[in-house]
C-alpha cells in the first residue's frame, strides 16, 4: 500500500500513511528539495514530485495541483 504522508508541514503522523505496512510518500519540489507543506517524520519512506503536478480534474478537465497526494502516483507507478 502507498499513501500520502500529509500536508501539515510538520512531523505529526498521518494515517493511513504512518501504519507500519504502508509506504508513506512525502512531496518534493521540481528541484528535489523538500516541499514546505509536506509532512516529515520517521515513517516517511520516500519522496516524489508533488508541486505543480498536472492531473485529471472533474468535468474531463486537467489542472495543476500540489500536495502529497500528487506525489503518490509517481511512487505507485514504479512500486
Amino acid at each position: 500500500l502507498v499513501a500520502a504522508a500529509g500536508n501539515g508541514a510538520n512531523s505529526d503522523f498521518s494515517y493511513p500513511a504512518s501504519y507500519e505496512y504502508v509506504m508513506s510518500v512525502a512531496a518534493v519540489k521540481w528541484d528535489g528539495s523538500h516541499a514546505n507543506f509536506s509532512q516529515y517524520n520517521d515513517q516517511v519512506d520516500i519522496a516524489a514530485p508533488g508541486v505543480g503536478v498536472k492531473s485529471t480534474f472533474k468535468g474531463g478537465a486537467y489542472a495543476v495541483m500540489t500536495g502529497t497526494s500528487m506525489a503518490v502516483p509517481h511512487v505507485a507507478g514504479v512500486a
